[in-house]
């Protein structure tokens, strides 16, 4: 067995601080009043060393990395951001995809191995606070030490046995059909692992991320882990966000979760990067139909102007080319039927907007000014699309 690096070592010791903070928020639940507050120190403790362990652990990844030979097989960071924390990849890297050689250490083969997985995202999360603390008037419905507390409790097993049901039934409707040959081996090599989270661990990594309020689901690239917060209570709204997050991470296997490319009329590459509220609006708008074409009606629509624009697009240049886009990246197809039907530039044009609500309005504008007025009426009969423009955008 090869000698672990310092950076393994110290990620061993996280764990194991994440699991005794664990077990001592647990003590503090079901202990007598009298022993209460010294669990409750006891727990906040483990939690500031547990804090230490995290930065030496970060100090030591960073110290590694360093020593690493220059590679090409990633471009410079892109300014729409990064994938996982890493630059967004070539237009052949990311058209690769990924299967499970990419993130070995990071494949889950159990509930259990996740949860830990959860427990050492919270520390991280809690890491980057303390790095980077928040605004004065940033509004958190608790204080930060409590809802680290709260989040590192593992919630009771009401929605367990169901969940299991829907991530099976779920992963059965990604079939090579759905996926293709390539990105359903890959899916069936790696099945996703989800876990049931408190709610406030989505409201402190939203705050990690700057921005205030809960959140129901995530996907953590480079791992086969998805979250579901246990406040969603409605069968039909956890079956949607299961397959939300379970699509967030076949598109990463697939090369989607790498950024948008397309190659232009002359085969030239073009790189766009993550475009955040194109790829929340696919990918609720998937998991929207996917769900609903098997009998299962979700009470809302998550990301409405995202996924209105992404339902225009799917109108326009139809629903295959435009899964396969969704799934991997490559938007080449996608964007000559959106310039060919409402002119040249469009797609480009709506790539840069900077969120769901302005993308929505450009695309709209340019479908009733295009030289042929595209008839939006029937398309809007559909039913996501009709609860989507009934929903507040944000």
């Amino acid at each position: 067995m090869e000698p672990r690096t310092l950076p393994q070592r110290l990620e061993d010791a996280e764990h194991a601080a994440a699991d005794t903070l664990r077990h001592g928020a647990g003590l503090e639940r079901i202990a007598p009043p009298p022993i209460q507050p010294e669990a409750r120190r006891i727990a906040d403790s483990t939690l500031s060393a547990m804090r230490y362990v995290s930065d030496l652990a970060n100090f030591g990844r960073g110290l590694e990395a360093s020593a690493q030979p220059p590679t090409d097989r990633t471009a410079p960071a892109s300014p729409r951001g990064s994938v996982g924390g890493r630059p967004i990849p070539t237009f052949d890297m990311a058209s690769r995809g990924h299967d499970s050689s990419d993130f070995q250490d990071t494949r889950y083969a159990s509930v259990e191995d996740a949860r830990e997985h959860s427990d050492l995202l919270i520390n991280r999360v809690l890491q980057k606070l303390d790095d980077h603390p928040l605004p004065a008037n940033f509004v958190l419905s608790k204080p930060l030490e409590e809802l680290a507390r709260m989040a590192m409790n593992e919630p009771d097993g009401t929605h367990s046995q169901a969940d299991s049901g829907r991530v099976l039934a779920i992963s059965g409707w990604l079939d090579a059909n759905y996926l293709g040959t390539t990105l359903s081996g890959r899916f069936g090599a790696a099945p996703p692992i989800l876990t049931n989270e408190s709610p406030a661990l989505f409201e402190i990594n939203n705050a990690a991320e700057g921005y205030s309020g809960g959140g129901n689901g995530l996907y953590l690239p480079f791992t086969n882990h998805v979250m579901i917060s246990a406040a969603i209570a409605n069968p039909a709204d956890r079956t949607c966000i299961i397959a939300h997050e379970t699509l967030h991470y076949a598109a990463f296997l697939g090369g989607g979760h790498d950024g948008m490319r397309y190659r232009d009329a002359e085969g030239k590459p073009t790189v766009l990067g993550h475009v955040p509220w194109l790829h929340e609006g696919l990918t609720e708008l998937h998991a929207q139909q996917l769900v609903r074409s098997h009998g299962t009606t979700p009470t809302y629509v998550g990301y409405p102007a995202e996924t209105l624009t992404a339902f225009y697009l799917q109108q326009i240049a139809g629903a295959d080319v435009t899964r396969a886009a969704f799934l991997s990246g490559d938007f080449t197809e996608v964007r000559r039927s959106v310039d060919a039907r409402l002119g040249n530039g469009t797609f480009d044009s709506l790539s840069r907007t900077d969120n769901g609500t302005d993308a929505l309005a450009f695309l709209v504008g340019r479908m009733d000014d295009a030289p042929v007025r595209v008839e939006r009426s029937v398309w809007d009969r559909n039913p996501v699309a009709r609860i989507a423009w009934a929903t507040p955008f944000e």
